[in-house]
């Protein structure tokens, strides 16, 4: 099995769970969430083959569509909470560009543009099946409904539900329509994705599963198509267009040798003394040496 990592999605839930811990002056909450999620991921999936796909700060949604998550941008925050964002996202950073490296994992992407769905989406297509991983299956970790386009090519674990969704259910569900062509017609309020008005889940899978819709709606579904719908297709779609294939080649894993001297002096660093006082599971669990 490969495992790839919404690590933003990941982040972002620790930092409202173990935000606020401390090593004297200096914030490791983030980080220490982070890494005991990777060792819970690695134990309940009994895997330790991992691919780490992260957010790039620029957005090429943004450059076609500047309203792209404006919403999210929150202008009555305190100082306080301006500063304890900074401090996480600072955390964001060093495990990108400090831990995973240090530790020695190989599969660690970020590009330009682009979102850690993207990321996820492109390898999921572009390696699967006869395409790279051949008979693993693949287990994207990730709170976001976004990623439900990738059903039937890869399995979802949902760290907040603490559960792999149902496959067969969605698909029962949904049929063999377009997820992104559903989102599309709705919408998205959290990405601020312009939609149809009136248009929720329901009225999209009658439409696009059986045609059906009031004739209101109808009009209203024509015109989208012909005056908004392509830009909201382009917004929601994974991956982004015009997006580098990522090739990811499967004997890179067994070739991957978590450092145990990192993992101790990064543990000291930090003071994660529970780590290593748990070191035996990290060393079993992730072949380190």
């Amino acid at each position: 099995m490969i495992i790839i990592m919404d690590c933003n999605n990941i982040c972002h839930i620790v930092k409202h769970t173990m935000g606020e811990l401390s090593l004297g002056e200096i914030q490791t909450g983030v980080i220490f969430g982070f890494m005991r999620q990777l060792m819970h991921f690695a134990t309940i999936l009994d895997e330790h083959k991992f691919v780490f796909a992260w957010d790039s700060k620029k957005s090429k949604r943004r450059d076609i569509y500047p309203q792209y998550k404006m919403n999210r941008v929150k202008k009555d925050r305190t100082q306080e909470q301006e500063m304890f964002d900074n401090l996480c996202y600072l955390q964001f950073n060093e495990i990108r560009r400090k831990i995973l490296p240090s530790l020695g994992f190989k599969h660690n992407y970020i590009m330009t543009g682009y979102e850690a769905d993207d990321i996820i989406a492109n390898i999921v297509l572009n390696n699967s099946g006869f395409h790279g991983f051949h008979n693993e299956n693949i287990t994207i970790i990730s709170s976001d409904n976004d990623l439900l386009q990738l059903i039937g090519f890869a399995d979802i674990y949902n760290p907040r539900s603490k559960q792999i969704e149902d496959t067969q259910e969605i698909l029962k569900k949904y049929g063999t329509m377009s997820m992104y062509e559903m989102k599309a017609l709705m919408g998205c309020s959290g990405d601020n994705v312009p939609g149809i008005e009136g248009m929720g889940e329901k009225r999209a899978i009658d439409f696009l599963k059986f045609n059906q819709a009031s004739p209101l709606m109808k009009k209203k579904i024509q015109n989208w198509y012909k005056d908004g719908y392509d830009l909201s297709l382009r917004l929601v779609k994974l991956p982004f267009e015009n997006m580098p294939i990522i090739k990811i080649d499967l004997a890179s894993f067994d070739e991957e040798r978590i450092n145990y001297d990192a993992f101790v002096l990064i543990c000291k660093e930090y003071g994660f003394n529970s780590f290593l006082k748990g070191e035996d599971i990290w060393i079993k669990r992730f072949n380190m040496r």
